[in-house]
């Protein structure tokens, strides 16, 4: 082989392997693009769960508000009602004591009237 034959084996050698890192480069490029597609699909999806994260954020703040207002407002109407029962079971204890004292007045008295008869 010549030194012309040589050259040229050794240039197409060249050629194939520069089509062959073209190739390869390209393959490349069309990685690099879809990666780039999926990164800017990835960061609409973030978008997506932070805006989503701040309506959640923002109901529950309203929900919570909403919550604490009604559990005071009952709160007070259930210390209201503890109040009243409170009185009303003076009450009754106090109707309880005055019911035992009647009765033993009572008895007292029957027995006084029995014995004011047996004396006539």
């Amino acid at each position: 082989m010549n030194n012309e034959e040589k050259i040229v084996s050794l240039l197409e050698t060249l050629v194939g392997k520069v089509d062959a890192l073209e190739q390869g480069q390209q393959t490349l490029v069309t990685k690099v693009d879809a990666l780039e597609q999926g990164q800017q699909q990835l960061e609409q999806g973030q978008q997506k769960l932070q805006q989503g994260q701040l309506r959640l954020e923002l109901m529950i703040e309203t929900e919570i508000r909403r919550d604490i207002r009604i559990i005071a407002e009952n709160h007070l109407s259930l210390n209201q009602k503890l109040d009243d029962v409170k009185d009303l079971s003076r009450e009754v204890l106090a109707l309880q004591h005055d019911t035992a004292v009647l009765k033993s007045i009572t008895k007292d008295n029957l027995f006084n009237i029995e014995a004011l008869k047996i004396a006539k």
